[in-house]
C-alpha cells in the first residue's frame, strides 16, 4: 500500500542470487484499500482480496495476470464477495481456478467480529459465505490441507484457535468446533500456518515471551496440537511460515529483544526438529528496495 492506494509487482530470481523488481500496478484504481491477501492459482495467475475503504469497506477480490519475463501485470474486473464491512482478508489456492478466502467482518452497528470463509473463482463467481466463530475473532488465515480441506487459524482473547473446514464445489461447511491451538497467552496477533501434507500443518506464532512452533494433526476432521517448541527465547512480530519439502517449512520473524525489534530472524523447521537459527542484521545488497508499508511478510 502506497498513500493508502494499493498495489502489487512482480518479484523474480532472474538467474543464480539476483532478484529484480517490476513496475508497481494499482489493482483497485486510486480507492483507498487495506486488509489485503492474496494467493497464486497458476504461474501466471493469482487472486488478489482486499477492503475497499471507498465503498463501505466491502470485500473484493480481482484476477492478477502476469506476463512472464516482462512483469507486467493485467487485472480482471473486480468483484464482491462480502457486502458487509469486512477487514483482514486472506486467500489460500484450491485449485488453478478456485480460491478460499477467509475474513473477519464487522457489524457497523455494534462492532462485534467474526469469521467468514468463502470459495470464489477466476471467474467472479462467489459461493455461499460461511460463518466459523461468531465471537469476535481478530487476525484469520487458512492453509489447504488439500482440494478438499483447509484449517483456519486465528486470534481471539489473546489466544489461537483452529478449526478444520471441508469443501465440496463451491459449498464450505465445518464438521467440527475449534480448538485451543496453545495455552499461551499471543504477543498481539502475530501467527502464521502452512499445511505440510493432508493431515499435517504446522504453526508459528509468539507468546508474550518466546516465539514457537507446534503441528496440528487432523484426522476425521478433529485437530490435535502436537509437539508445541520454543523457537526463540525472544518474542516475535510479522511471523511467516511456508512449507518447503516434504514436512519442512521455513519460518521468517522479527525478534523483539530488550524492547526493541533487533533482527530478522529465520529458521528451517523439519516436524518434530528445529535446524539451527540464522539471524540476518543487515540488507542483502541484492534485493530491490520496495515503496509503501508492508504489515506482514506472510
Amino acid at each position: 500500500r502506497a498513500d493508502g492506494v494499493g498495489k502489487v509487482r512482480v518479484i523474480e530470481n532472474d538467474s543464480g542470487t539476483d532478484i529484480t523488481a517490476g513496475s508497481p500496478y494499482s489493482f483497485a484504481g486510486t480507492a483507498p484499500t487495506g486488509g489485503y491477501g492474496a494467493c497464486a492459482l497458476t504461474s501466471t495467475t493469482a487472486i488478489i482480496t482486499y477492503t475497499n475503504y471507498e465503498s463501505s469497506n466491502i470485500g473484493v477480490a480481482v484476477l492478477a495476470t502476469i506476463t512472464p519475463g516482462t512483469k507486467e501485470i493485467a487485472f480482471g474486473s473486480p468483484f464482491t464477495f462480502e457486502a458487509s464491512l469486512s477487514a483482514t482478508t486472506h486467500a489460500a489456492r484450491i485449485s488453478d481456478t478456485q480460491a478460499l478466502i477467509t475474513y473477519r467482518v464487522i457489524d457497523p452497528e455494534t462492532y462485534d467480529s467474526y469469521g467468514k470463509a468463502v470459495v470464489v473463482d477466476s471467474a467472479g463467481t462467489v459461493g455461499t459465505a460461511v460463518v466459523f466463530d461468531i465471537d469476535k475473532p481478530v487476525k484469520v488465515e487458512s492453509s489447504m490441507l488439500s482440494a478438499s480441506g483447509f484449517i483456519t487459524l486465528y486470534s481471539k482473547f489473546s489466544f489461537l484457535y483452529a478449526i478444520y473446514g471441508a469443501i465440496s464445489g463451491t459449498t464450505i461447511t465445518f464438521p467440527e468446533s475449534a480448538v485451543k491451538v496453545s495455552n499461551d497467552t499471543l504477543r498481539g496477533t502475530s501467527h502464521s500456518i502452512a499445511a505440510l501434507s493432508s493431515t499435517l500443518a504446522m504453526v508459528c506464532f509468539s507468546s508474550a515471551t518466546t516465539t514457537k512452533a507446534l503441528g496440528l494433526s487432523v484426522s476425521a476432521g478433529v485437530i490435535t496440537p502436537t509437539l508445541e517448541t520454543a523457537i526463540s527465547d525472544f518474542p516475535g512480530s510479522e511471523i511467516c511460515v511456508i512449507k518447503t519439502v516434504n514436512n519442512q517449512s521455513l519460518l521468517v520473524f522479527k525478534s523483539y529483544e530488550d524492547g526493541v525489534y533487533a533482527n530478522t530472524t529465520a529458521a528451517i523447521i523439519s516436524y518434530g526438529t528445529i535446524y539451527p537459527i540464522m539471524t540476518h542484521k543487515a540488507p542483502f545488497t541484492t534485493v530491490p528496495v520496495l515503496s509503501g508499508t508492508f504489515p506482514s511478510m506472510c
